[in-house]
């Protein structure tokens, strides 16, 4: 996740590090980012937050953010023995700007160290 929500930089959560143990907690004090985390898995499945009460897109980039840094989620998944990978990018308007930029989305299937994209067009619509 980068820019977004509470996260300024770039986070990466590693859940191989789990290893064998398919049932885990994520726990912390209030406001220490757990909602975030579900949120970007379901921003970048969906394209929307996993609650309604954050409807808004624009709640879910970053205050902190840098002008020229997009907020993205990447998420590599594995499925029925296959490993995709989504890239949903969020746009947002620059300072001194009217519109919004870096809108982006990308669906592919990782094979052997390679991509193959499952969709025709890697483009907003």
């Amino acid at each position: 996740m980068t820019a977004f929500g509470p996260y300024k930089d770039t986070e990466i959560i590693d859940f191989t590090k789990l290893g064998d143990h398919h049932l885990f907690v994520i726990s912390g004090a209030t406001g220490a980012g757990k909602t975030t985390i579900f949120d970007g898995i379901s921003f970048a499945l969906y394209g929307s937050a996993s609650g309604s009460d954050r409807e808004n897109m624009t709640m879910l980039r970053s205050d902190f953010a840098d002008d020229d840094v997009h907020t993205a989620v990447e998420l590599v998944f594995e499925l029925r023995g296959k490993t995709y990978r989504i890239l949903r990018q969020l746009g947002h308007t620059k300072k001194g700007n009217k519109t919004r930029t870096g809108e982006k989305y990308e669906l592919f299937e990782v094979l052997d160290n390679d991509e193959s994209p499952l969709v025709d067009r890697q483009m907003v619509s």
